[in-house]
């Protein structure tokens, strides 16, 4: 007999795994909400990779955006997909798993800057096709206007 309350259990399985976690704030802590709360990122040879869950259903999606949309991004030029929100650029997404729409990516100039340069520096991004995508993205902001 557990001396746990009636409503701490889940189909007969106690949370014994995340209960130091929780230090007694229930839904308002442990890794479950820093999961739900955090994006990671990381380069990769196709591009930024972001890693983020599904709001609805919890499940992690990985979104690549290419290093030639990250270029685009770090010169003020949004790629098709994108839209302009408050100093974002922010992607929308349906989740692999139950396909809404609840990944919602974002990522500023500066940010997109700093991720092709450490790309760069770490050997992942190779720095002539950076320039080439830098031009191409000035040329067309210079056409915009901006």
């Amino acid at each position: 007999m557990s001396s746990k309350p009636e409503g701490y259990r889940t189909h007969g399985v106690h949370f014994q795994d995340v209960e130091g976690e929780l230090n007694g704030l229930g839904m308002f802590e442990g890794g479950a909400l820093a999961q739900h709360s955090s994006v990671r990122a990381k380069p990769d040879k196709d591009g930024y990779v972001l890693t983020e869950y599904c709001d609805s259903c919890g499940t992690q999606n990985n979104i690549t955006i290419p290093w030639s949309e990250v270029m685009f991004l770090a010169n003020g030029v949004t790629p098709q997909g994108f839209r302009y929100d408050m100093g974002r650029l922010v992607i929308d997404l349906p989740c692999k798993q139950c396909a809404k729409y609840e990944l919602h990516s974002a990522v500023t100039p500066d940010e997109a800057a700093r991720w092709a340069k450490a790309a760069i520096a770490a050997g992942v991004l190779n720095i002539g096709q950076a320039q080439a995508w830098e031009a191409q993205a000035k040329s067309i902001r210079a056409r915009m206007g901006g």
